[in-house]
């Protein structure tokens, strides 16, 4: 990956969100908010020329048709997939994070900044790579945001621990109960890297959640979405940000038993069609398939 600049695919997650907030149907998936902060996101990234001329763009039905030809050239429904795999974690966060929460590799991601910005919300830590935090850093005092309750940590996990960052993040306790979130972020990083970040769990007096996501493998049994295309490897190759490792469902409860983990709860593309899409839509949009989101615990009673 880049070590001196913002994250690729963070500012590309930004884009389909800023594009979904311009569309009458993929807009109702979108939370309160989190289009607007998204767009201002890019307006640090890119400037605020750039990013008011790719709103602009994006309204534009022409363009739109272009996008939708190029989505089903690299991941059909991938824009759908990044709104669901976000609206669920949102729900869950929502449901559990009462005392802390931690974000490991927030990028883009404004979920921290909205639930800071709410009354009685928990204290949040996002973790995340200097280059793309400073952004987020940068859009917080441009808007005059007043969000005491988040801390931007920044610190790159590939030469510190997760446990040094948090140990050292004011604030933070091992022993109350806390919920963490990886979310799109391990498939980036070495195995051994992400079985480090996993043994935290023990650390905690309070057993926490940790909701993470991990990526499958398709078709040709690369790793990737099911119907992922070629062209969608060479990016992220160009992009140095690509995909490093990739499990089914049963590799990934057996790998994680060897840590003393085990999984709370598994969603599936399935699962999130079933929760998420209702009548017609629940078969008229595409969804991609191949990245699984799932709640994990050490086994020991949680208390969040």
């Amino acid at each position: 990956m880049h070590t001196t600049k913002a994250s690729s695919t963070a500012l590309l997650i930004a884009e389909c969100l800023v594009y979904s907030g311009e569309d009458p149907v993929l807009r109702s998936f979108l939370a309160a908010e989190q289009a607007r902060l998204s767009y201002e996101y890019l307006g640090e990234a890119l400037g605020p020329r750039i990013a008011s001329f790719l709103r602009r763009l994006l309204r534009c039905s022409g363009i739109r048709r272009s996008l939708a030809v190029l989505e089903y050239m690299s991941v059909p429904g991938l824009l759908l997939h990044v709104l669901l795999r976000k609206r669920l974690i949102e729900d869950l966060v929502r449901q559990a994070a009462k005392n802390q929460l931690v974000i490991v590799g927030a990028g883009a991601d404004t979920l921290g900044i909205r639930l800071a910005l709410e009354a009685n919300s928990p204290r949040v830590w996002e973790i995340d790579h200097p280059a793309t935090q400073t952004l987020k850093a940068a859009m917080i005092k441009r808007l005059d945001l007043m969000v005491p309750r988040l801390q931007l940590i920044p610190a790159d996990l590939a030469k510190e621990s997760l446990e040094s960052v948090l140990t050292r993040s004011e604030g933070f306790s091992f022993a109350k109960p806390t919920m963490l979130v990886a979310e799109g972020l391990f498939m980036y990083l070495p195995l051994s890297a992400v079985a480090e970040t996993l043994s935290l769990l023990h650390l905690f007096s309070m057993p926490p959640g940790f909701i993470c996501t991990y990526m499958g493998t398709n078709l040709r049994g690369d790793i990737g979405f099911t119907q992922q295309r070629s062209l969608v490897k060479c990016w992220l190759q160009h992009q140095q940000e690509p995909f490093l490792w990739g499990m089914s469902s049963a590799e990934w409860q057996t790998w994680l038993a060897t840590l003393a983990l085990q999984v709370g709860a598994s969603y599936t593309a399935d699962d999130q069609r079933q929760r998420y899409l209702h009548g017609e839509l629940r078969y008229k949009i595409p969804l991609a398939s191949g990245e699984v989101i799932t709640l994990l615990s050490c086994g020991r009673e949680r208390a969040l």
